[in-house]
């Protein structure tokens, strides 16, 4: 009986997020439902809400999070994420490599419009060897290979969090699979060809590869903190927004800007939900 109970809410959940109800929402109502179906008194839900909310892992997990979303902000604003996109043609000289680039460092900051900002990349690289259709799919593709493991995103560090894998463990483990999509994506891009014209790369690739590291070292530093060092991940993203917006000298004031347009509390919303219905479950 206690197994069609958990399957009914499931259920429920399933179809709630099939008719695409917010998720933060849905699961929160998940763990009303499991209160009720499994009896739970009040004052004990309401015990094991609280534990949930202040829980280290919860509180760290909101905090990654948030800097995540602010330094992308500040990446956004000082132009790194141009810079870091714009330097690929020089650096690669490959046309299939500047279609499949730019989608994945996008992908390294989970943004809601990361695939806006990379669409039109993605169109100018591919030029006319590419319909609309085809282009779509390969910005889509290419946008979320990232996601499979690395700790920008909610869902890795849940996952970590749910079985208790450190992660570094996680990323060097799932890292394979990205790989795999890197290889199966490539076979998308045979109808485009490889050679760019020269004329477009006056610079050396030294120059280009000065670029891109002047435009990716936040998100380097992250990787190496977290690889190198083991450092939790809410310490190193914390850092590395700290050291961007030192770094580019942004006052105050505009960073309290940025951060006001920059932070999405539906995905704060939604990771407190789903460590409350762990915790209840």
């Amino acid at each position: 009986m206690a197994m069609l109970k958990l399957l009914i809410i499931f259920i429920i959940i399933i179809a709630l997020l099939l008719k695409r109800k917010p998720i933060g929402p849905v699961m929160l109502f998940g763990s009303l439902l499991l209160g009720v179906f499994y009896q739970m008194a009040p004052v004990d839900f309401a015990k094991t809400a609280l534990l949930s909310l202040t829980d280290y892992n919860t509180i760290s997990f909101v905090f990654v999070i948030i800097f995540v979303m602010l330094l992308e902000a500040v990446m956004s604003d000082c132009g790194s994420l141009d810079k870091m996109l714009s330097s690929l043609g020089g650096l690669f000289r490959n046309r299939r490599v500047n279609i499949a680039v730019p989608p994945a460092l996008i992908g390294l900051l989970p943004s809601a419009g990361g695939a806006l900002f990379s669409a039109p990349l993605v169109k100018r690289a591919a030029g006319e060897h590419l319909s609309n259709h085809d282009t779509a799919f390969i910005n889509n593709y290419y946008r979320h290979i990232i996601e499979i493991f690395f700790p920008t995103y909610p869902a890795v560090l849940l996952a970590c969090s749910l079985s208790q894998t450190p992660i570094a463990v996680f990323m060097l483990a799932l890292f394979p699979f990205t790989l795999l999509h890197i290889v199966i994506g490539h076979l998308l891009l045979k109808k485009v060809p490889k050679q760019i014209g020269l004329e477009e790369n006056h610079s050396s690739r030294l120059v280009y590869f000065k670029e891109f590291i002047s435009g990716t070292w936040p998100l380097l530093l992250l990787i190496f903190l977290i690889l190198a060092f083991s450092v939790p991940i809410h310490w190193a993203a914390g850092g590395c927004f700290a050291a961007a917006w030192i770094y580019n000298k942004i006052p105050f004031k505009k960073m309290w800007t940025l951060a006001k347009a920059a932070l999405n509390w539906k995905i704060v919303l939604m990771t407190v939900s789903v460590m409350l219905f762990k915790d209840v479950l």
